[in-house]
C-alpha cells in the first residue's frame, strides 16, 4: 500500500472519525481516570470528551460492518487502542475480511501499508469504500437524497457538507439537491441559499447538529458552510511515511 492510500485514509478520518468516536456533544462521559475511556481535549480550552471502549466497538460495527465482539475483544486486550480500530475496520470492510483477520495480519507485520499490500487493497478501493460510508452518513431522513444519489454527487467532486446541505434544503424546498447545489457560489454561504429559497437558516443548523460527522452541538458546519464555528478535532489513523 503506498503513501497516497494511507494519506487518503487519514484525510477521511477527519470526517468519518467523528462518526466513529463521537464528539463533545455525543460521547458519554467516563469517570475521570477510568481505564475504559480515552480523553481528548477540545480546541481553545474546551473541556475534554471521552468514549468507552465498549462504545467505540459499537460505533465501529455500525459504521464499517465489522463484528462488534471482535473489536471489543481487541480493545479488552488493548485498552484505548482507538487508533488501531479505524484503519483495521477500513481495511476489513474494503477487503471483505474480518476485523480479527486484519488485526492478526497487522500483529505479524506491524505496518498498515504492508497489511494493505497483503490484502490487495488499492487506492481506488479505499476511495470507493470512503464514498459508500460518506454517502450513507449524508443520506438520512433529513435529506431528499438516497445513498446512491449522494455517492454520485461525491464522485463528481462535491464536498460532503455541501451535498448534505443541498439535500436538506432540497427536501425543505421540494427541489432536487442538484438544483440546490447550483445555487451555491464561492461568494455566498448555505445560509444565503436558504434565505433565497425563503427558508430559515435554522433548518440547516438543526439538521447538522445531532449526529453529524463534524463537530458537536452548536458548531454548525464550520468553514465552507454555515458561518461561524470550527469542527472539533477527531482521532485519526496513524500516518506512516516512506
Amino acid at each position: 500500500m503506498n503513501k497516497k492510500i494511507l494519506l487518503a485514509m487519514a484525510a477521511s478520518g477527519a470526517l468519518l472519525g467523528a462518526s466513529l468516536f463521537g464528539s463533545a456533544g455525543e460521547a458519554a462521559p467516563a469517570e475521570a481516570g477510568s481505564p475504559a475511556g480515552q480523553e481528548m481535549r477540545g480546541p481553545r480550552g474546551q473541556g475534554p470528551w471521552r468514549m468507552s471502549d465498549e462504545d467505540a466497538a459499537k460505533r465501529a460495527a455500525e459504521m464499517f460492518g465489522v463484528d462488534e465482539a471482535e473489536v471489543a475483544a481487541y480493545l479488552a486486550e488493548n485498552p484505548r487502542a482507538f487508533r488501531d480500530v479505524f484503519p483495521c475496520s477500513m481495511l476489513a470492510r474494503t477487503s471483505g475480511r474480518s476485523f480479527a483477520e486484519v488485526m492478526a495480519i497487522y500483529g505479524e507485520q506491524g505496518d498498515w501499508r504492508s497489511v494493505g499490500d497483503t490484502l490487495g487493497v488499492t487506492r481506488e478501493m479505499i476511495h470507493e469504500t470512503m464514498g459508500e460510508l460518506m454517502a450513507a452518513r449524508i443520506a438520512d431522513e433529513k435529506t431528499n437524497l438516497t445513498a446512491d444519489e449522494a455517492r454520485d454527487l461525491l464522485r463528481e467532486g462535491y464536498h460532503p457538507r455541501d451535498v448534505r446541505a443541498a439535500g436538506i434544503l432540497g427536501k425543505a424546498a421540494n427541489q432536487s439537491a442538484r438544483d440546490i447545489l447550483a445555487m451555491k457560489r464561492i461568494n455566498n454561504g448555505w445560509d444565503d441559499v436558504a434565505k433565497t429559497l425563503g427558508l430559515d437558516a435554522s433548518v440547516l443548523r438543526e439538521a447538522f447538529r445531532p449526529g453529524w460527522m463534524m463537530g458537536g452541538p452548536g458548531l454548525g458546519m464550520g468553514r465552507g458552510g454555515m458561518r461561524g464555528g470550527e469542527p472539533l478535532p477527531v482521532p485519526q489513523p496513524p500516518r506512516e511515511t516512506e
